[in-house]
């Protein structure tokens, strides 16, 4: 069956989720995050988007990456358009009240190659957070692929042409 997010525990001081693609960006970095603030109280989930991928993939993925954490299936994109998800990953934060405190990108770095100056927005949110204080940065603009919405009139899970032009699954 899956883990369902309403089965979620809700009795923590945050959650962090972010929406997902096939080959989120800085997966590594996630699982960092994850197991850094999971002692702390905060929950977190990855929420995969990508309308060609499918249960068994998601899987495949996780474990190809070691996530300690659970990837929830919004395979039709449902949710994604409820948040206004636009990337992968696109950071959400919610606080122990159920209020979205931070949303965007994960840090200031999309290419990964800075040496200095870079601002993990995640950590700087949830240390706040964790503190009693306010978010200071509520909001930054996310980056990475975008959200994978269904076309027009496909159903999710089934296979498709890919925008490479090779059909998912075959």
């Amino acid at each position: 069956m899956g883990v369902r997010f309403r089965d979620f525990p809700l009795q923590r001081e945050a959650a962090s989720s972010y929406f997902a693609a096939g080959g989120a960006l800085k997966a590594g970095t996630m699982v960092a995050l994850a197991k850094r603030y999971e002692p702390k109280g905060v929950a977190w989930l990855a929420i995969n988007t990508t309308y060609y991928m499918d249960r068994a993939k998601d899987a495949q993925w996780a474990q190809k990456n070691q996530l300690p954490y659970p990837i929830l299936g919004d395979h039709a994109g449902t949710v994604a358009r409820l948040y206004s998800a636009k990337s992968s990953p696109h950071m959400f934060i919610i606080d122990a009240a159920g209020k979205l405190v931070y949303q965007g990108g994960i840090d200031n770095d999309p290419a990964g190659d800075m040496k200095e100056g870079r601002v993990n927005y995640v950590a700087q949110a949830l240390d706040e957070l964790l503190a009693g204080k306010p978010v200071s940065v509520p909001e930054t603009k996310p980056y990475g692929c975008s959200v994978k919405f269904p076309p027009e009139g496909l159903p999710a899970g089934l296979p498709a042409l890919r925008p490479e032009g090779r059909v998912e699954g075959k």
